[in-house]
C-alpha cells in the first residue's frame, strides 16, 4: 500500500498497476474479496494513468486490508507435528 501511494506521488501509473494488479491476487488467494475488488479497480484505472481519485481508493484499500486482516487472524493456525 505504501508503495502505491508513492506511485501516486511520483506519477507512476505503470508501478502503481502493477502493485495493484499483485494486491489482487494476492487478495483473492486468500478470500479477501473486497480487498481484492477494490484493488482489481485501482488496477484498471491506472491502466489509463493515475487516477483522480488514487488517493482515495488507497485508503480504501487500508481500510480493507484492516478488515482482511483481522479476519484473517482469527483463523486457527494447525498445529505442526
Amino acid at each position: 500500500l505504501e508503495a502505491m501511494a508513492d506511485a501516486v506521488k511520483g506519477d507512476d501509473a505503470r508501478t502503481l498497476h502493477r502493485h495493484a494488479h499483485t494486491l489482487k491476487s494476492s487478495a483473492a488467494n486468500l478470500g479477501a474479496h473486497a480487498l481484492s475488488g477494490l484493488a482489481r479497480r485501482l488496477e484498471s484505472d491506472a491502466k489509463k494513468g493515475i487516477p483522480s481519485d488514487a488517493a482515495r481508493q488507497i485508503e480504501g484499500l487500508r481500510s480493507a486490508f484492516v478488515e482482511a486482516d483481522a479476519r484473517l487472524s482469527r483463523i486457527p493456525i494447525a498445529e505442526q507435528v
